[in-house]
């Protein structure tokens, strides 16, 4: 119950800074005895930095880490689960696509091309 109730504090501080990517819509539910999580990033594919790099057809990656820490008092906060997540993006010039893949934990989950800049941004 400790663990539901940082979880869901964690996701509803409010976001520091300004003028760069946030996390909204995060929620998570476990199914069984796994926990899983959902979340987008706001304003990421919106800065001109970005549109700049993906454009100039170099590949770009964009990194999330997830951890599930247990909070010790007296101990380091152990890690109960981690995950690392890479979405790559490559833009060619001459077909107008984007090349998407998404690693979770090195390994290959998932590759598609994808024909406007709106349906890449919505899949990173």
């Amino acid at each position: 119950m400790l663990f539901r109730s940082l979880v869901a504090t964690l996701a509803a501080l409010p976001v520091l800074g300004s003028g760069g990517p946030y996390i909204r819509g995060f929620t998570w539910h476990f199914v069984g005895s796994v926990l899983e999580t959902s979340f987008s990033v706001g304003d990421a594919m919106n800065r001109t930095d970005m549109k700049k790099a993906i454009l100039s057809t170099r590949p770009v990656t964009i990194t999330f880490t997830a951890r599930v820490l247990k909070h010790r008092l007296f101990w380091r906060d152990k890690v109960l689960a981690s995950k690392v997540v890479k979405h790559t993006v490559q833009y060619d010039t001459l077909t107008h696509q984007f090349s998407v893949q998404t690693l979770v934990d090195d390994k290959l989950e998932d590759h598609r091309i994808l024909a406007t800049w709106k349906d890449m941004a919505r899949y990173m």
